[in-house]
């Protein structure tokens, strides 16, 4: 018995880059370290500077941001890896995470637990575990439902590629590699603020971190809608 009508404006939400690391200055600079063996600073051809997550058979080594950003209006990381795996196939994984929590004691205490730190929200696995017949899939870890994909065969090679968790300000979680999205996840991230964290194992081989980004809003090379 009644109409009315009303005007909406939408816009995309604005992107802000809020950090650049190309590994130039000390790891301490701007990250808090972890782990056993400690992850180094190391000149790779490809990258020029690159970060090597040194973990062993045993444990995760890694870093963790010492900011915390905020995810309100979305947030988003890129990272360039090279993941190559060696005929043992074992103890050789890169894990990059947006890693939910604000509590910089907490964090400080973790990285002396020499294990794999709390569980953390938008995680991904490049390869997922142990052994090479696992090199073939890329594991997502929270928020749930997990999901394993299959992971291409240049993947294990060494290969460089590009590596982005987005975090949508509905707080659904997304994974894209070379800007092609491959998974959303249904709306859980709550917190308000991140951390940025890159770890793993590295046994017999190099596994590297090249130039990361990470930028608030969406990221504006990758089509999530389009999934």
């Amino acid at each position: 018995w009644r109409a009315d009508t009303v005007t909406l404006q939408s816009s995309k939400s604005p992107t802000k880059r809020v950090l650049d690391e190309r590994w130039e200055d000390s790891l301490s600079a701007r990250w808090i370290s972890f782990g056993t063996p400690e992850p180094l600073l190391v000149h790779d051809s490809l990258f020029g500077r690159a970060f090597l997550n040194n973990g062993d058979r045993f444990y995760f080594s890694g870093a963790f941001s010492k900011v915390n950003f905020d995810v309100r209006r979305g947030l988003w990381v890129e990272a360039e890896l090279s993941t190559p795996l060696v005929p043992n196939g074992q103890w050789q994984e890169q894990l990059l995470t947006l890693l939910a929590g604000s509590d910089s004691a907490t964090f400080v205490a973790s990285r002396y637990a020499n294990r794999d730190m709390t569980p953390g929200d938008c995680r991904v696995y490049f390869p997922w575990g142990d052994g090479i017949h696992r090199g073939d899939s890329i594991f997502i870890q929270n928020p749930p439902p997990s999901a394993r994909l299959s992971a291409p065969s240049w993947m294990r090679t060494g290969r460089p590629f590009r590596a982005l968790i987005q975090i949508l300000p509905d707080g659904r979680c997304g994974f894209a590699v070379n800007e092609h999205v491959l998974w959303i996840s249904p709306p859980a991230f709550s917190d308000t603020l991140a951390r940025v964290k890159i770890d793993g194992r590295s046994v017999g081989t190099r596994i590297l971190v090249g130039p990361l980004r990470v930028g608030t809003g969406i990221a504006p090379f990758v089509s999530w809608g389009l999934r």
